[in-house]
């Protein structure tokens, strides 16, 4: 089958990408970040990941990204992969626990990574808890370890103003499935730090289910 005819020219400066396949990237063992610089005139550049993994969870705090978790070679990863973009350098950390399908968000100093699963059968409680005001992400004492209400995995998670929102995920593992979560964990900045069980409640979806999806708009998480 072809492609479409309608070929419009671009509006906006475009920058070239170069894609790996899938196939091609587990065969040998690669993993390959592709890293878009948005400065007018640059380029895409491909970049290495310290170990080749998928299912993992990433997010960005202040000038650092951070690639965690995910499975490798058939098993779950505890590897942090981090890049700080103010000094282009990487360096890696590790999650207390392997994991992969876990989610991550980010509030205030705080970047999360919450549940997953820790083989195919089961699944984890673990929130990872890294503090940017403490120290850069391979320094030890920059994190910190709070726990779900249930373990679960392909849960989401988003954060709208003070709060940080965790719902919904599977039950059990990837490979034996036991059940959907309805649960939301929900942590509040202007209620305490992370590990002060007065910052937490939980609240309830409408419905139970696992592997979905989590965005903010403005006042309102979705």
């Amino acid at each position: 089958m072809g492609l479409a005819a309608d070929r419009r020219a671009p509006t906006g400066p475009s920058y070239p990408l170069r894609l790996i396949e899938p196939a091609m990237q587990e065969s040998l063992r690669l993993a390959p970040l592709l890293a878009l610089s948005i400065l007018a005139g640059s380029s895409a550049t491909a970049q290495s990941l310290s170990q080749a993994r998928q299912s993992s969870a990433a997010t960005t705090i202040n000038d650092v990204a951070l690639f965690a978790g995910g499975r490798f070679a058939g098993a779950a990863s505890s590897v942090v992969d981090a890049y700080d973009s103010a000094t282009d350098t990487w360096s890696v950390a590790s999650l207390t626990s392997a994991r992969n399908e876990l989610a991550a968000t980010v509030i205030g100093n705080f970047a999360m990574f919450a549940g997953g699963a820790t083989s195919p059968s089961t699944s984890s409680d673990v929130i990872d808890i890294y503090d940017a005001s403490v120290g850069p992400p391979s320094q030890a004492s920059a994190w910190s370890v709070w726990t779900l209400s249930e373990p679960r995995f392909g849960l989401a998670a988003t954060t709208c103003g003070t709060m940080a929102f965790f719902a919904g995920g599977g039950l059990g593992g990837p490979a034996s499935v036991t059940g959907v979560s309805d649960v939301v964990d929900i942590y509040d900045s202007s209620m305490g730090a992370p590990n002060d069980p007065a910052a937490w409640s939980t609240a309830s979806l409408s419905v139970p289910r696992g592997k979905i999806a989590a965005a903010a708009a403005g006042n309102q998480a979705v």
